[in-house]
């Protein structure tokens, strides 16, 4: 399926450079992030709009994150991504058209088919009715998201935007209250991921660190120009070390 991808994951920034080098080696350079930080020269397009979507506790930090990397030099710039009801409707039928072909056998099996839950089964036979027509129509829509990203980076080097619009909700929720008000934790969990699983521009998130205000697990999510992405995390780890000496709160 067009949405599965490869990438490491770690508890910091260097660690996911080596392994993103040993993964592919000479497309990434591993090495420790510079010190001290120095974010001069470096323009971030802010989507604010995703800050404001996103739960209080989310959009506090991340907006301190930006401020300290305006204050280590970086030029801070606001750009709007695209969003729904494009974007909405691209996912939906993308994914659940691949998803129905890839589980096609467990479908077609009674009994394979009554273990799944309820609402992987209702993915799955939603998949089942987006006919190839619709299917190429989305293809053709994403194309067009990814003219539009394109296009943000001829005016900034990076995108800045929350990874999640909520902290980590309980296992048992079903729903979670965003900037936007109440809705189901799966729509949340991908709502500011699904834009780049689409358009393949390189994407990291980076944990802010906790205290000075800072909740455990609120992420700053970067994003960079396509087939770049030596590039996004080199700069990544430069606003890691500048959020460490600074602090995100």
């Amino acid at each position: 399926p067009s949405l599965d991808h490869v990438g490491p994951l770690a508890r910091d920034v260097a660690p996911a450079r080596a392994l993103a080098a040993a993964l592919a080696p000479g497309f990434v350079t591993p090495g420790d992030a510079p010190a001290p930080p120095d974010l001069s020269g470096l323009t971030i397009g802010v989507d604010e709009a995703a800050i404001a979507a996103a739960a209080p506790a989310v959009a506090r930090p991340v907006r301190a994150a930006l401020a300290r990397a305006a204050a280590l030099g970086a030029r801070l710039v606001p750009v709007a991504l695209p969003a729904d009801p494009l974007l909405a409707a691209v996912h939906e039928t993308v994914f659940c058209h691949e998803a129905a072909i890839a589980w096609r056998r467990v479908l077609a099996d009674p009994v394979a088919r009554e273990r799944l839950p309820h609402t992987v089964l209702g993915t799955l036979q939603a998949g089942q009715s987006i006919t190839s027509t619709q299917y190429r129509a989305a293809l053709v829509a994403r194309a067009r998201l990814r003219g539009e990203v394109d296009a943000r980076f001829e005016q900034v080097d990076l995108l800045a935007l929350p990874t999640l619009p909520v902290l980590a909700p309980p296992v048992e929720a079903h729903r979670v209250r965003t900037g936007r008000g109440e809705c189901g934790f799966t729509a949340a969990l991908i709502d500011c991921t699904r834009l780049f699983d689409h358009t393949g521009h390189p994407a990291v998130a980076l944990p802010l660190p906790p205290g000075a205000g800072a909740p455990v697990g609120a992420s700053l999510q970067l994003a960079a120009p396509r087939h770049r992405d030596g590039e996004l995390l080199a700069r990544a780890a430069c606003l890691e070390a500048a959020l460490a000496v600074g602090g995100a709160g």
